[in-house]
């Protein structure tokens, strides 16, 4: 059973088209999404144990598990990345959403100083 075409793509994506192994890209090389851990091993189709590959280097690596952990570890870093992105956009649109109350907040100080004025005339 292979991986759905919608979840290989967004391995791809993720990936940047380029083969996580040896750094070739499309349209260079054609791609495959390798699992890290294999499926002959218990590896699921969850999109953190896909990988893009590209077809020399899936066929080389074949159902066995890689020693070291580089593609984990940048994958890791990657989504550390995406959640220093996220918070920074959070803390934009955050920003943006008070400058655009400026106006509002504006208004509300006049109107509080207009009525202390026609309190204090009264």
């Amino acid at each position: 059973m292979s991986v759905g075409k919608s979840k290989r793509f967004e391995v791809f994506k993720r990936d940047k088209f380029t083969c996580q192994y040896c750094g070739r890209s499309a349209p260079d090389v054609v791609l495959e999404v390798d699992h890290i851990v294999p499926r002959a091993e218990g590896g699921s189709d969850d999109i953190l144990n896909l990988v893009t590959s590209c077809a020399s280097c899936n066929r080389s690596k074949g159902a066995r598990l890689l020693s070291d952990d580089t593609v984990v570890a940048k994958k890791r870093r990657q989504l550390e990345e995406l959640q220093e992105r996220r918070e920074q956009l959070e803390m934009m649109i955050d920003w943006q959403r008070s400058l655009m109350d400026i106006d509002g907040q504006a208004v509300r100080e006049l109107a509080s100083i207009w009525d202390d004025i026609v309190l204090a005339i009264l």
